[in-house]
């Protein structure tokens, strides 16, 4: 078994502990994962019978991190949208829910 484990959407699985890394040169995770590549790594090869949906709705989750934060560092209450819009791609991501992925509400007004 190999550190990391390729997925069918823009992340791959770190094997140690099962984490999403996202396709992001900016996140550290994604950087130790290209220095593991330079030195010759291969990861696992994706499982072909894995829905992506999952997958997308972690992506999604991970970036609508983005918008709580914005709205964070502005004092703007979480609206409940994003907060039903957030419990919803959760619910999808640990296999509670095979329900389409949501539609991400719009931006809350101050961020």
């Amino acid at each position: 078994m190999s550190a990391y484990k390729l997925t069918n959407g823009l992340t791959v699985i770190r094997t140690i502990d099962n984490a999403y890394v996202p396709f992001d040169i900016m996140n550290k995770d994604y950087q130790d994962y290209e220095v593991w590549l330079g030195l010759g790594n291969i990861p696992d090869a994706a499982d072909p019978t894995q829905s992506t949906l999952p997958l997308q709705a972690q992506e999604l989750l991970n970036k609508s991190d983005i918008t709580i934060l914005r709205c964070v560092e502005n004092s703007v209450a979480v609206p409940l949208a994003w907060m039903i819009y957030r419990a919803a791609l959760r619910d999808i991501v640990n296999g509670s829910s095979t329900d389409p992925l949501p539609i991400q509400p719009s931006y809350p007004v101050g961020t």
